[in-house]
């Protein structure tokens, strides 16, 4: 057992490190007949037998990031950050789905929405109107990361927080390209201010917990990681960053296990981290179960870690029986 965990050790940084980045998202688009700004809306997922998937924020410009959702049919409802459903629809997203569209029609606009005709605001986000050319820099950032180009969407988005300095959601994206290009503690300082825009912003906690995931700030990191899932508890994604916060610091408790054990469907890399788990715990039968699925889920990334854990713990396996 001692060869085991002597493995899962020296594999333990660089596991809980990659797998910080974990996290695709599918693009999906809000349009409304009779709103200016969209920030009052969230966006919920459900599969067919009507189980929650996730829950998600809808930007000023009307643009959602959905992580977690693979392919399948759905049925998606848009309500107010008071609960309200005002808009509900089937919908069926592919493998490689271009981004999803919902519409909400005039009728189904709530008053306590800020709307064209000019009826009152009730929540003090949707007073901030991104101006236009903030706004045309924020799209041209999207774009140049839909060709891959991390550098010049971080180049829109520096224009973009110049001209609107309360600009949430261009801010977090700045502090996520930040991010991947390894720029840590500059990613930080973004996301900080970030949240001090809007201190309600679960998405800002989240990835304010992956950049001090990142500097291995694992305690700083699960406080961010808490304070995300208070603020929206369906997410999926801070779900699966609470969970590495605890995996970073060992804490391989039975939240730890029951966290990654949801995540895995939505991010199959939490499966190594289960897998090293129930290894530390002796349980290796649950941990080759755990990297057998990994492999078998066409997740490539991290394939030789995974390959490498699943050889040890088959020679231990195989030791024990020849031991017996």
């Amino acid at each position: 057992m001692r060869y085991v965990c002597s493995v899962m050790l020296c594999l333990f940084l660089s596991v809980v490190s990659a797998l910080a980045g974990d996290f695709s998202k599918l693009r999906a688009e809000l349009t409304c007949d009779g709103c200016n700004s969209y920030s009052d809306f969230v966006v919920v997922v459900q599969d067919v037998t009507r189980n929650p998937i996730g829950s998600f924020n809808v930007a000023s410009d009307g643009s959602i990031d959905m992580y977690g959702i693979g392919s399948g049919t759905y049925t998606v409802a848009v309500k107010t950050r008071a609960g309200s459903t005002i808009h509900s629809e089937m919908l069926y997203i592919g493998a490689n789905s271009a981004p999803v569209s919902i519409h909400i029609s005039e009728e189904e606009v709530p008053k306590t929405v800020d709307r064209k005709d000019g009826d009152t605001v009730s929540v003090a986000q949707l007073r901030h109107k991104v101006p236009k050319h903030a706004r045309k820099e924020y799209d041209k950032a999207e774009q140049a990361m839909s060709k891959r180009d991390v550098e010049g969407s971080l180049e829109h988005l520096k224009r973009a927080t110049e001209i609107d300095p309360e600009y949430l959601e261009a801010h977090n994206n700045l502090g996520a390209r930040l991010l991947m290009l390894g720029k840590t503690q500059d990613a930080l300082n973004v996301l900080h201010h970030a949240a001090q825009i809007d201190p309600s912003s679960a998405f800002v906690q989240t990835n304010i917990a992956v950049a001090l995931m990142t500097l291995q700030q694992y305690p700083e990191a699960e406080q961010a990681a808490r304070r995300a899932i208070s603020l929206q508890s369906n997410d999926p994604k801070a779900r699966y960053v609470l969970a590495l916060t605890l995996y970073g610091q060992r804490k391989f408790t039975p939240e730890t296990v029951s966290l990654l054990q949801r995540s895995q469907e939505q991010f199959p890399n939490a499966r190594i981290a289960f897998a090293t788990v129930q290894a530390s715990q002796g349980r290796l039968t649950e941990a080759r179960s755990a990297l057998k699925s990994y492999l078998n889920s066409g997740a490539t990334d991290k394939r030789p870690a995974a390959e490498s854990m699943l050889s040890q713990i088959n020679k231990v396996l195989a030791s024990s029986k020849v031991e017996h």
